[in-house]
């Protein structure tokens, strides 16, 4: 296997400052990407031995077109989390409709650049459209991570426009366009676990946890072997019980807020930069 780079070249564990490039045996019982994290492990003690004034996560990102030539996107994504952690991290917000999602990535948009998301309201898939924001820096102490934050439309396991015409008040005519938009909505969340890496999930907590959809969205959260953080929302409610969602989900860390006031949200931030920022065990497909 012949890997190319910039500024220097590896042959046989000895550095070389012209056009970079690394000889293997082709032992074909390793996966190929043991043998790039191999390198890895040999490259940057090289660069510590010598004291260049080279990154080597610089010279990936610089040939990274190659890297996902031979590897994909994916792949190439996982490696570079196993290596470096992560220092830039997509993450979006999910949840049932009415849980405070939109709410919440007004709270962390607001606290860190003053921006808002979106608007809210009292009637439900308000949010039928995703909507990203890019670049949020969050900081907690010496730690910090830039984040991508996307809000998701709410996720039903059925939309009804009569509910919007019998409890809300809506003509039909806009119940109608409203469901018609909110089942697209619940799609396009779906599609977007593709390109996420990691989920800040959103509970009402002063409902039963055990719904069809906090179910559905964590079996399908964890199937993909996501990063998952819950936020026990609306515990500035009289008759929030955050206690109850940790007992019901104590395989992934629950944070309690109140999205609306802010409250507990330094813990919050803490606990993502942990989450989302941390490196990941490469998992084999």
């Amino acid at each position: 296997m012949l890997l190319l780079f910039k500024g220097y070249h590896l042959i046989d564990g000895t550095l070389h400052k012209s056009g970079f490039h690394l000889c293997l045996h082709a032992d074909f019982w390793m996966d190929p990407t043991d043998y790039i994290l191999l390198f890895l492990k040999k490259f940057t003690a090289k660069l510590i031995k010598h004291k260049l004034n080279t990154n080597i996560e610089d010279i990936l990102i610089s040939r990274r077109k190659d890297w996902m030539g031979l590897f994909g996107r994916s792949k190439l994504s996982s490696m570079m989390r196993r290596i470096f952690g992560k220092k830039h991290a997509r993450i979006g917000i999910y949840g049932p409709p009415n849980v405070g999602k939109t709410t919440l990535a007004n709270r962390i948009l607001q606290d860190w650049t003053g921006d808002i998301m979106g608007t809210v309201s009292e009637v439900p898939h308000e949010t039928r459209k995703a909507v990203c924001k890019k670049n949020v820096k969050i900081e907690n102490g010496g730690s910090s991570l830039y984040m991508d934050i996307v809000d998701t439309p709410g996720i039903s396991t059925k939309v009804d426009y009569k509910e919007f015409m019998n409890t809300f008040g809506l003509t039909k005519q806009e119940s109608k366009q409203r469901a018609k938009e909110a089942t697209e909505g619940v799609i396009e969340s779906i599609r977007w676990l593709e390109d996420v890496d990691g989920v800040l999930l959103v509970m009402d907590a002063t409902q039963d946890p055990f719904t069809q959809v906090n179910v559905t969205i964590l079996g399908n959260l964890e199937a993909r072997n996501l990063p998952v953080l819950i936020a026990a929302n609306k515990i500035d409610m009289e008759d929030s019980s955050p206690a109850t969602l940790k007992s019901a989900f104590p395989q992934h860390p629950v944070i309690p807020i109140s999205a609306l006031t802010g409250y507990n949200s330094e813990d919050l931030y803490s606990v993502m930069i942990e989450q989302f920022g941390r490196k990941r065990r490469w998992r084999r497909r």
